[in-house]
């Protein structure tokens, strides 16, 4: 009997040490936690936007963790991220718990942590409080005549009740009246409690900006010529075009410089007959009977103005408006000395057509060249153009 229990005893104390010695182990290979994890954290706050209540979250978290850690005193506030595993909801009064990671930013480093260096479980509960509003921006610049949505400016406005009226006063603001305006947004509550905003709205005229394809501003010349023959924005091809605010950006790109042959008149053959500009007929001897008479006009296409696909385009009749799409208005021919009267020369750096003229047969051409020059007579040896077109055939 005392054997027995003897036998018994051992075996209980056996299996009593590999228990101790395996939970022991256990414990010691347990993972180093990377993220300090804190204790609940009670946090109450008045009712304000979402994001200044984040911002709340924030300050109040880092402020403790300095005070419990003096040596983080270099963590940049600002910079310092937040996230939140739930949106926070303003109109509930009952306590939310929230998981909240935070990433530190310091103040003598540009990056944050890729995992969070502090996780803490809080306990918020929001309180009554003002309404808010809040605006994307406090000052617009608008052009004249055109629609703003005075809404799409609105980033918040609510109340704790979750119930209240927001209104725009727009007071003496007008769309189609250059001036500097005030417009008040303003939030009522249930309660009779207010919040209110102030935009300045700026009314403006249209302008219309140019730039080159590096992004500098053009300024539109008035008479100077630079050493490459360039005087103003007509020199130039569109590249892009955009609108915004109501106003017009061009990109812009140089025209190859057009030169321009002395006694251009001298330069046509003798049968030709200068005559006014007249609607129908040949419209060779209508192009003629405009040089020196119809300017260049960038955009222009009436014999009050016009460039050199609308010049093609008001004389010949044909529907297209580029000259990239005049080149295709018929057959191709690169024998350009053997253009026939009435053909259209283009000019083409292989990623488009940029001008065009219209052929004499005689190897010369009338054109729109420039806002210097207007519509003038060039031999082609001055300025030879890559193929020439036959519309229609």
């Amino acid at each position: 009997m005392k054997r027995s229990t003897l036998i018994y005893s051992a075996l209980l104390i056996g299996v009593l040490t590999c228990s101790t010695i395996t939970q022991t182990r256990a414990e010691d290979l347990a993972p180093i936690k990377s993220v300090e994890e804190e204790q609940m954290m009670m946090v109450s706050l008045p009712f304000n936007s979402p994001k200044n209540l984040k911002k709340e979250i924030k300050k109040m978290i880092l402020d403790e963790y300095i005070k419990e850690n003096p040596t983080k005193s270099d963590i940049d506030y600002d910079k310092t991220e937040i996230t939140l595993d739930k949106e926070i909801d303003l109109t509930d009064k009952n306590t939310q718990i929230k998981k909240v990671s935070i990433n530190f930013h310091y103040t003598d480093k540009d990056d944050v942590s890729l995992v969070p260096d502090l996780t803490k479980t809080i306990s918020l509960s929001v309180t009554d409080g003002d309404p808010v509003v809040e605006l994307k921006k406090n000052e617009i610049t608008m052009v004249k005549t055109t629609d703003y949505d005075l809404n799409s400016v609105i980033a918040f406005s609510g109340s704790y009740s979750g119930t209240g009226v927001l209104t725009i006063e727009k007071g003496n603001f007008d769309k189609n009246q250059v001036g500097q305006y005030e417009i008040e947004y303003k939030y009522t509550d249930i309660t009779g409690k207010t919040a209110s905003q102030t935009l300045k709205v700026n009314v403006v005229e249209q302008k219309t900006y140019y730039y080159d394809v590096d992004g500098n501003l053009l300024e539109e010349a008035e008479g100077a010529q630079d050493e490459n023959g360039y005087s103003s924005i007509a020199d130039y091809n569109v590249v892009d075009q955009k609108t915004e605010g109501g106003n017009n950006f061009y990109t812009l790109e140089k025209k190859p410089y057009i030169a321009p042959v002395q006694n251009t008149r001298s330069n046509a053959t003798q049968s030709i007959n200068y005559q006014p500009v007249i609607a129908g007929g040949d419209y060779v001897q209508q192009a003629l009977s405009a040089v020196g008479r119809v300017p260049y006009v960038w955009g222009g296409a009436s014999t009050g103005g016009w460039d050199c696909s609308g010049m093609v385009q008001c004389l010949t009749g044909i529907g297209a408006r580029t000259a990239e799409q005049q080149s295709y208005t018929g057959t191709r021919h690169y024998d350009i000395w053997n253009a026939p009267y009435g053909a259209l020369y283009f000019y083409d750096t292989g990623a488009g057509a940029y001008h065009v003229g219209i052929s004499l047969g005689n190897g010369s051409m009338v054109h729109a060249a420039n806002a210097n020059d207007g519509t003038i007579v060039t031999n082609i040896q001055y300025f030879t153009p890559n193929y020439w077109v036959m519309p229609g055939q």
